[in-house]
């Protein structure tokens, strides 16, 4: 059973897990891989030996009768996936578990109903792993990096030449729907988790040691950061650079995540 060394990142898509995961692992506390639950990632070299897919291959296929994914079967299943994980880390360290909103119907049993609690979320309460949920303070900044990333076709860089800076247009009534939509699935996430051992941390906060965020993650993991030196690179540039009509869409940048329904139907 894997047990407390296993905390659960879970987070929109450009929510900044990659700068969290790179602090935690330059600063020595924690073990964090990649997205191991994402299906996209490209396996043409030798998987991660924390890929969930590669580790839940082999899985099913020791055992006769868990090719049926019903619910305990699928407990089994991830508490030998994470069980696999905490092996791979070193003595000592946390094992962070990467996983994206659009990764979380991976490790469901058979069937789900998506407004009932995902079972990683079901499994997590009832073992006691903490989930740490990473969220932008301003909702349509989420929604511009994921725009700019798909027109340069940079998610991610680890120095400056692998940076692309260009100017994009962004169509304000676009802008609005996606993110509108971004934060109703924060919200429901947001649910999921109550009652549920979890900490909030803010992507705004990240490269602040002694911010609320950076309090929290203490509190619940018994560690302490005590340098930032992510290896990852912002890969949007300021946005009055990167939008070519920054003015149409300046306030909607603006708007808090705990105020963006008041703009619901509104232009």
């Amino acid at each position: 059973m894997a047990g407390k060394r296993t905390a659960i990142l879970l987070a929109a898509e450009r929510s900044g897990t990659h700068l969290l995961r790179s602090i935690l692992n330059s600063s020595g506390v924690a073990f964090a891989p990649g997205e191991p639950a994402n299906a996209g990632a490209d396996r043409r070299a030798e998987p991660s030996p924390t890929d969930f897919f590669k580790i839940r291959h082999e899985f099913i296929g020791r055992r006769s009768g868990y090719w049926v994914p019903t619910v305990s079967a699928t407990n089994e299943l991830i508490s030998h996936f994470f069980d696999t994980c905490e092996g791979v880390a070193s003595p000592g360290k946390i094992f962070v578990c990467d996983v994206k909103y659009g990764h979380v119907h991976n490790f469901n049993a058979g069937w789900w109903d998506f407004f009932s609690v995902p079972t990683l979320i079901s499994y997590a309460a009832a073992n006691d792993i903490p989930i740490i949920h990473l969220i932008r303070r301003f909702p349509a900044e989420t929604t511009i990096s994921g725009l700019y990333a798909h027109q340069t076709g940079v998610w991610r860089a680890w120095s400056a030449e692998g940076l692309k800076e260009i100017q994009i247009s962004v169509e304000r009534q676009r802008l609005q729907a996606d993110t509108n939509r971004l934060v109703a699935t924060i919200s429901q996430f947001s649910a999921w988790l109550r009652g549920v051992q979890h900490l909030e941390m803010y992507y705004d906060e990240l490269l602040t040691k002694d911010s609320q965020s950076w309090k929290n993650w203490e509190s619940i993991s018994g560690t302490k950061v005590d340098q930032m030196a992510p290896k990852v690179l912002k890969t949007t540039p300021e946005y009055q650079k990167a939008i070519r009509n920054f003015g149409e869409v300046e306030d909607l940048l603006q708007i808090k995540l705990s105020d963006w329904g008041v703009i619901n139907g509104k232009n």
